[in-house]
């Protein structure tokens, strides 16, 4: 308990510290137990710090593996909807049309006109039902 004995015993045996080390023995003053204890707590805080980065950049990792499957997936999605964007722009502006003048013809044979009938215009905008 006492710095003076300490500081004697060290003085008195110089080869004593490096025995104490070889039996994995620790010898303190209370000074330098005080150094001692804080060495540990802070290696111990080290070790949680470096183990806790290690667990940040797995994760990291895998968060960037799932985000570029993600950009995969996304863009394949958009792909898709273009081409069903291209579909049916080509159905509403050809088909429909043609259905629509179809049935304008039929229309005037019903109503009485003659079989070679002029066909009735397409209404204006795009003939798309909903959008002018």
């Amino acid at each position: 308990p006492n710095e003076r004995v300490y500081a004697f015993i060290l003085e008195a045996e110089p080869g004593i510290l490096d025995e104490a080390m070889a039996q994995k023995v620790v010898m303190a003053s209370p000074f330098s137990l005080y150094a001692i204890l804080a060495l540990v707590r802070q290696s111990f805080e080290n070790f949680h710090f470096s183990q806790s980065m290690q667990d940040v950049l797995k994760k990291t990792a895998a968060f960037r593996q799932d985000f570029e499957k993600f950009q995969e997936r996304f863009l394949k999605l958009g792909e898709q909807l273009e081409k069903s964007t291209a579909l049916y722009r080509e159905v509403a502006e050809t088909s429909y049309r043609r259905l629509d003048q179809a049935f304008a013809r039929i229309e005037a044979l019903r109503l009485g006109g003659p079989a070679g009938a002029k066909e009735n215009p397409v209404p204006e905008g795009d003939g798309v039902p909903g959008r002018a």
